[in-house]
């Protein structure tokens, strides 16, 4: 447009004033396109002084051969027309211009989205083009209530799409905002090696967001010290501990500044911690003789020697993985110690507090389960509780595994080795006769 003559009305509107109001007849405009010679378009015939900015275009396509497909009609102000606006009141005497409508893609949810904006146009905003958008969406959630990022920055609806951050040019071709985009996590941890599936990372999401929703996810409520990295077929358990801090994902480091693109596999591993394993009658026998010398202190002072008691009994400490089973830590640990644990011994996780809550110890850890799934961590203290071989059992068959339960009168019915809560008692061996009255 820089090639038409400058009009008064422009001039004010240059130095800050309004642009004019309905401008006057004319017989003739001038419409400009980027890199070619203004084209004269004949207003005087019947429809065109009654036509609107819609017949022009059709005017410049079936007389002029302009493909006005993917352009748009603007007033010396760069104020784009709409098509149902009457030509013969609102054409400005030094012309008008087709500008050519900018490709803008989204990506959301494994599917891209192509829409034209106008560079330099108000209207064309992140709001603006949700609402175009929104017909097309395939799957995923409404671009509505979707927050699009661009290089990593979530953009908010009042947005300029030709005012973003670090755009280069208005036909950059890198324009594409991001919407919800799925990554895989390999957990290299577990032996099935678990692959989960997260469907709404952002761009602006950090490694740490990532991890945070697999956890939710898979219910693995902690992970020591993880490490994480883009997996490929070569990449094992024991190369991703030998990667160096370079290769390994950061958890402050988002999507975008990893350069992660959709359905990309991460490989987590996590490092082994500390616990304690203490005996639960070793703790007794303390707590029984701290409350025997602190008895004439009150019993508060006596709890409180217990509880005091009970931190200072020696334990095991234990290198453990959050995702071994209650059943390799028992293992592991009859290996330090001089009388191994029985089938019928109990793990149990010390939530003792200082007031010496003999609550704590309820609950046997069960034998299949996670250590992650009861929330142990690095400094957790557990407690064995061994079978007391002074009150009378019986036995029973397990009705699914067919394994021999020692139950006492008091135990939960449940197998150890299946954990099924169904039982039959044994028959016995030898013939047996009962006299009924």
């Amino acid at each position: 447009m820089s090639s038409a003559p400058a009009a008064a009305g422009g001039a004010a509107a240059a130095a800050g004033g309004d642009p004019p109001g309905p401008y006057p007849l004319v017989d003739e405009v001038i419409v400009y396109l980027a890199g070619q010679p203004g084209v004269i378009v004949d207003l005087r015939p019947e429809h065109m002084r009654k036509g609107t900015y819609a017949d022009l275009c059709t005017e410049l396509t079936t007389v002029h051969g302009i493909d006005m497909t993917n352009r748009r009609i603007v007033d010396e102000f760069d104020e784009e027309q709409p098509g149902e606006q009457t030509l013969a009141y609102f054409v400005p005497v030094n012309g008008l211009a087709a500008k050519d409508l900018e490709l803008i893609r989204v990506e959301h949810a494994g599917y891209q989205y192509e829409e034209r904006y106008l560079h330099n146009s108000a209207k064309s905003t992140i709001g603006w083009l949700k609402g175009m958008l929104e017909p097309q969406r395939a799957h995923g959630d409404a671009f509505t209530s979707l927050e699009l990022t661009w290089k990593g920055v979530p953009q908010d609806n009042n947005q300029r799409i030709d005012q973003l951050p670090g755009l280069a040019t208005a036909a950059d071709t890198g324009l594409c905002l991001v919407g919800h985009k799925t990554i895989m996590v390999l957990d290299l941890d577990l032996g099935e090696q678990l692959q989960a599936e997260l469907p709404r990372v952002k761009d602006s999401d950090t490694v740490r967001d990532i991890l945070i929703a697999y956890q939710t996810q898979q219910r693995r409520n902690y992970l020591h010290q993880p490490v994480v990295a883009r997996w490929t077929e070569e990449l094992t358990p024991e190369g991703l501990e030998g990667l160096s801090p370079d290769e390994q994902l950061a958890q402050p480091c988002t999507v975008w500044e990893a350069q992660l693109p959709a359905n990309v596999v991460l490989a987590l591993k996590t490092q082994m911690f500390e616990v304690i394993i203490k005996e639960q009658a070793d703790i007794d026998r303390a707590r029984q003789g701290q409350r025997a010398i602190a008895r004439g202190a009150g019993a508060g002072a006596a709890a409180s020697a217990a509880a005091a008691a009970a931190a200072e009994v020696p334990g095991v400490k234990l290198l453990v993985f959050d995702w071994w089973r209650v059943r390799q830590v028992k293992e592991a640990y009859s290996l330090q110690v001089t009388e191994s644990l029985g089938s019928s011994d109990q793990l149990l996780l010390d939530t003792l507090s200082a007031s010496g809550d003999a609550r704590a110890y309820e609950g046997e850890l069960e034998e299949q389960d996670r250590l992650y799934k009861y929330n142990v961590r690095e400094g957790s203290t557990l407690l064995v509780k061994r079978e007391d071989f002074t009150q009378p059992t019986c036995m029973y068959t397990c009705a699914d595994c067919g394994s021999d339960v020692r139950l006492k009168q008091r135990d939960a019915v449940r197998c150890r080795e299946c954990g099924h809560r169904i039982v039959f008692k044994k028959r016995i061996q030898k013939p047996a006769q009962y006299l009924c009255r």
